[in-house]
């Protein structure tokens, strides 16, 4: 059996089916449904209007699980719409086969412009930053989360996008918490469809100020997480 497979979810979009962890990439009710509602809208968008971001500012977002690439696109999208300049790291330890990304129907769900910018973002080489727009700066980085380097340029936002808790559960660790918050900015912000106790309890319990959200498609919750300044 192959270890990843193809699933249409209920939004019409694909997702991928991993067979050795028995877990897909996103929810079976929509998997651009999902992305939409937690990485942009309640992410994204949600720091900018909190911000009071102008256009032309430059926001770093780092993403743990590029996988298909969705949030990655969605994310090009909106700063193409807004003016915002965007620097987006993506880690992932095992990228897709081409034969699985070249199958996708994500890029034929956007219009042709956006098509052929989710076409760019799969073609980009590994651990290299490419400037896809004017706006936005892509290093897709072909590693973990827990083993990316210290930057001295750390970032506003973490989608926070690892399997589930009880498939993944390094990436859930509290160590890999303290990596995250080390890599944030003071309000900074991390978003991610999860909302396992333990996970919020270790956020609580390194500073981090959690914001009560519904869930999309029905879940009742997700997790949206605030750095505390230093004082």
């Amino acid at each position: 059996m192959s270890k990843v497979e193809l699933l249409l979810t209920k939004d019409g979009s694909h997702t991928v089916y991993n067979n050795k962890l028995d877990e897909s990439y996103h929810a079976y009710n929509g998997a651009l449904t999902e992305s939409e509602f937690v990485y942009i809208e309640n992410g994204f968008r949600y720091f900018l209007a909190s911000k009071q971001t102008q256009s032309h500012t430059l926001i770093r977002i780092l993403e743990f699980g590029f996988g298909t690439g969705l949030n990655t696109v969605l994310t090009l999208k909106e700063s193409i719409q807004s003016g915002i300049h965007i620097d987006y790291v993506s880690t992932e330890p095992c990228p897709l086969p081409f034969d699985i990304i070249d199958s996708l129907n994500h890029g034929k769900i956007f219009n042709n412009e956006l098509n052929v910018y989710f076409s760019k973002i799969h073609q980009a080489q590994w651990n290299t930053e490419e400037q896809l727009t004017s706006s936005f700066r892509l290093h897709k980085v072909k590693s973990k989360l827990e083993d990316l380097p210290e930057t001295t340029s750390p970032f506003d936002i973490i989608f926070y996008d690892a399997f589930a808790p009880s498939k993944q559960p390094d990436a859930w660790h509290i160590k890999t918490l303290q990596k995250c918050k080390s890599l944030l900015k003071d309000d900074g912000l991390i978003v991610t469809y999860c909302a396992n106790g333990q996970f919020k309890r270790d956020l609580k319990s390194l500073g981090f100020k959690l914001d009560q959200i519904e869930g999309p498609m029905g879940r009742k919750e997700m997790t949206r997480a605030w750095k505390q300044k230093t004082l």
